[in-house]
């Protein structure tokens, strides 16, 4: 966004561009103008004049420093960031303490069936082998069952989540 900004003779600045055309004496006021201007978070905001940041208290006059007719500044900011949605922290509080687990069985039962695959066992070790695999895999497939049961049973949709996020989260 740009905003034309106008030094006054006393000292103050008058934004051009505005409907309502206010007068800015403060540094405070200017930090709070551009910040609602431009949308940015005025912990992370700074304001660059003559290659210097400006800095200085809220009741810091503006003739304090030196702007003169057709000055710019630069300003440096980040947009706020918004509230974290209560859903989103639940999923990835469930994904940091149950994915690693089913991630590393899934790695180890897929390592061991190739291994199956390649037919180094005689039949009768295989054959237990077999079986013991048949079972590992059928836990595994229960296991993860209860994690979707688990996952789909959590309330991530609130009053405070967007429409387009709960209609795509019903599908």
């Amino acid at each position: 966004m740009f905003c034309n900004f106008s030094a006054a003779e006393e000292g103050s600045i008058g934004n051009t561009n505005a409907i309502h055309a206010e007068k800015i004496s403060t540094f405070g006021s200017l930090k709070q103008r551009v910040c609602s201007l431009c949308s940015i978070d005025p912990t992370a905001l700074k304001i660059v004049h003559r290659g210097r940041i400006l800095m200085g208290d809220n009741s810091t006059p503006l003739s304090a420093f030196n702007f003169k007719e057709n000055d710019k500044l630069l300003v440096l900011g980040r947009p706020p960031t918004r509230e974290t949605d209560v859903g989103w922290k639940l999923l990835v509080d469930f994904e940091r303490k149950h994915t690693v687990n089913v991630s590393e069985i899934y790695a180890k039962n897929e390592n061991d069936l190739t291994q199956l695959e390649k037919n180094f066992l005689k039949d009768p070790e295989r054959q237990g082998y077999i079986k013991g695999m048949d079972k590992r895999l059928k836990g595994y497939a229960e296991n993860c069952m209860k994690l979707l049961e688990t996952l789909d049973g959590l309330q991530i949709n609130t009053n405070n989540t967007e429409e387009e996020q709960v209609i795509f989260s019903v599908f």
